[in-house]
């Protein structure tokens, strides 16, 4: 009966000690025994109330820290690069900043370049492409808007016997406005766009995008050169991502 008693006794000090603890994205602790979790959320017992199975959002979940010392970050939704080039291994309260070359614009012997700020919740960025080439006198300037609609989850990938490494595909629909100046001639094209950027590990990436826009003449100096009949609209891009500053691996009521 005695060694019954302290059996049962071990049992329910060792479920009262051995606890795991989810910290949220605003920094809330919560002291529980997760008892199941998915894609989606997490069921536990918190040990304030151990009568009553909770359910916690994945997407609320900063990262658990589990009874046997062992931490998972559940929800990074930067997964930025810093300034080394190097995937961050705890989530990151900056926002990134991508810088490209436009590879097509060689074959219309052309320099395309651009820039863009992505948010700390990678929902939104701010890209500006530019264009320019000599021998017309031919100059691009443009702002889109990138809302990014679906991001994947990381995951290791290859092309042919090459390893690319780990990386996530960020899809994107954008409204934009482009400004061009071809001889003497100006024009404003508004435009609609889809895309996606593939991110990976080593903070290079490549993306591509294509949509439809139209060209409104500021003047009347016929349209000549690369804007001829330019209603479908087609790139690719390849750059580097990074961060400017240093990582905060600690949650501090982040702003999605």
């Amino acid at each position: 009966m005695k060694l019954t008693l302290v059996f049962i006794l071990l049992t329910f000090s060792g479920y009262i000690f051995a606890q795991d603890v989810i910290t949220t994205n605003d920094n809330k602790k919560i002291e529980c025994n997760i008892l199941s979790k998915n894609a989606k959320e997490i069921k536990y017992r918190s040990i304030a109330d151990t009568a009553t199975i909770k359910t916690i959002p994945k997407s609320d979940v900063y990262k658990i820290q589990y009874s046997n010392g062992r931490e998972e970050l559940m929800y990074t939704p930067n997964k930025a690069y810093n300034l080394t080039g190097l995937l961050n291994e705890e989530e990151t309260t900056y926002p990134s900043h991508v810088i490209y070359l436009r590879p097509v614009m060689i074959f219309l012997k052309t320099i395309g370049l651009g820039y863009e700020y992505i948010s700390l919740s990678e929902k939104t960025g701010l890209e500006i492409p530019v264009a320019y080439r000599f021998d017309q006198r031919f100059f691009e300037a443009g702002v889109n808007l990138n809302f990014y609609f679906y991001n994947t989850e990381s995951a290791n990938y290859k092309l042919g016997p090459y390893n690319l490494g780990k990386g996530e595909f960020h899809f994107y629909a954008s409204p934009s406005l482009m400004f061009a100046n071809v001889e003497s001639a100006n024009y404003l094209g508004p435009r609609a766009i889809v895309g996606v950027n593939a991110f990976f590990e080593r903070g290079w990436f490549v993306g591509i995008y294509g949509g439809y826009g139209k060209n409104l003449q500021l003047n009347k100096t016929k349209l000549v050169g690369p804007l001829s009949n330019n209603k479908i609209v087609f790139d690719i891009k390849a750059g580097w991502r990074f961060l400017i500053g240093n990582a905060t691996p600690e949650p501090k009521g982040r702003i999605y």
